[in-house]
């Protein structure tokens, strides 16, 4: 693999995680991060949170598509509060993140 293809994976791999740890650390509408074994619940909804967040998703924006998440896919209600704290975290970490890892040339 070349060295642009790595570097751009690990820097995605980075971003994957902190989108993964916020979904279960701070959105977990299924109510289940006291169980450490449940970490990678959330993971296959990080794609679709991830090509928000490169697009420079507005918090109203990935709030929206976390209500959607909750209501059609996951079939659950919760607070409409913790998840726009949720979605103004994944923005933030997500800002935070890219500020102190600069994507690589090959993903400008």
């Amino acid at each position: 693999m070349p060295k642009a293809d790595m570097e751009l994976d690990r820097w995605l791999k980075g971003l994957t995680q902190i989108i993964g740890e916020v979904l279960w650390r701070d959105w977990d509408p299924m109510d289940i991060n006291e169980d450490p074994t449940s970490i990678d619940v959330y993971d296959p909804l990080v794609p679709g949170i991830l090509r928000l967040l490169l697009n420079d998703a507005e918090p109203s924006e990935v709030a929206d598509h976390l209500w959607k998440l909750e209501e059609e896919d996951l079939k659950l209600s919760v607070s409409q509060a913790d998840t726009v704290d949720a979605a103004n975290m994944l923005v933030n970490e997500t800002h935070i993140y890219m500020d102190e890892h600069p994507q690589p040339n090959t993903y400008k």
